[in-house]
């Protein structure tokens, strides 16, 4: 596998984390059962979105933790900003996190939509964008087939590489889990990818997200955890990671 497609993996593995919100200044959610995580529910997904994630001058500061037996949280940012319209893209906002990474959202009347991602040294487009519906009913799912361009970011729109992504967005339904900072409802999303790429060296490989976004709190639709699985075609699983937010050190969605 090549540097560019290793690096389109990883970095969908550093954004999940970096994704990971507040769930809560060291208060519960809305059910603080303290049992451990709780049976899904049928309910949709309409309470675990906030458009104000997306909305320039947005502002979050946070920890993590990756491992279980982990007690010191990493460090990790979500800093909104605009991002002029191109002769590819709208006018969108742009997410920005601690890895020096950014991606690209715009907020339809239904769904949020992920235009690309942004490195230091390239620039991915998707086409077309990736598309999350707002609500969704339990068991749901979306299926789309997308293409994703990355151009070298030097100002001369050469083509460095492509992928070809099977993507099917499932609604799980509602979960309570717990944090380190209670237990929280939430709503469990799982995206299963399957990558094919323009280098014939590059091994088609499938990736699944398993995602669970805060519900109706003061913080919802914060993604309080998130399971991040690599798996190239006919081969063991390459990457298992699994995050959780610890800790919320500044807090300002618009």
């Amino acid at each position: 596998m090549n540097s560019s497609s290793m690096r389109f993996l990883a970095l969908p593995a550093i954004f999940s984390i970096a994704l990971l919100t507040a769930c809560g200044g060291g208060g519960g959610g809305e059910n603080d059962s303290g049992s451990g995580p709780g049976p899904i529910r049928q309910a949709d997904s309409r309470d675990c979105f906030n458009s104000g994630l997306y909305k320039p001058g947005t502002s979050i500061e946070f920890e993590r933790l990756d491992k279980p037996d982990q007690t010191i949280g990493f460090s990790a940012i979500w800093e909104v900003t605009p991002y002029a319209a191109t002769a590819k893209t709208p006018a969108m906002s742009k997410v920005t996190t601690a890895f020096n990474s950014a991606t690209l959202y715009l907020v339809d009347q239904d769904a949020l939509l992920e235009y690309g991602i942004l490195f230091n040294d390239s620039i991915g487009f998707s086409t077309p964008p990736f598309r999350r519906p707002i609500q969704m009913e339990a068991g749901e799912s979306l299926h789309q087939v997308v293409t994703t361009n990355y151009y070298i970011n030097d100002g001369s729109g050469n083509l460095e590489s492509s992928q070809n992504i099977v993507h099917d967005n499932t609604y799980v339904g509602r979960e309570v889990i717990e944090t380190p900072m209670g237990s929280f409802e939430t709503c469990k999303f799982e995206i299963k990818q399957h990558f094919t790429y323009s280098d014939p060296n590059s091994k088609p490989t499938t990736i699944t997200k398993t995602r669970w976004f805060a519900a109706k709190s003061q913080y919802q639709g914060f993604l309080l955890q998130s399971r991040f699985v690599v798996q190239p075609d006919g081969e063991a699983v390459t990457q298992d990671e699994f995050s959780r937010v610890s800790k919320i050190n500044k807090y300002d969605v618009k």
